[in-house]
């Protein structure tokens, strides 16, 4: 608990770092092309994600329409598990990550 904690600090500041260089790596790339080579790319993209999407979406109806997740299943008759106490340490913690 303790010893893992400067580590997720760690990965959540280079989490914060990543999308900033990103973005700003792609608005130089798209800066230096021309307006016909931006508008194919943009086309392309669009594109892309609206096939893409269109598929998940068709492929998610047909395997929920032939496999029927929770038709004929047994209730849960298992008693609850234990909860994990309660500590002051845990919830302090959480206010920093």
């Amino acid at each position: 608990m303790l010893v893992g904690f400067p580590g997720e600090l760690f990965m959540n500041m280079l989490k914060l770092l990543i999308l900033p260089l990103i973005m700003a790596s792609l608005i130089c790339a798209v800066a230096s092309l021309d307006a016909k080579a931006t508008a194919k790319i943009g086309r392309r993209t669009v594109i892309y994600y609206l096939s893409t999407t269109f598929l998940a979406v068709i492929l998610g109806i047909v395997l929920v329409t032939s496999m029927r997740p929770g038709a004929g299943g047994k209730p849960n008759t298992t008693m609850q598990k234990d909860i994990p106490k309660f500590r002051n340490v845990d919830s302090f913690l959480d206010l920093i990550r």
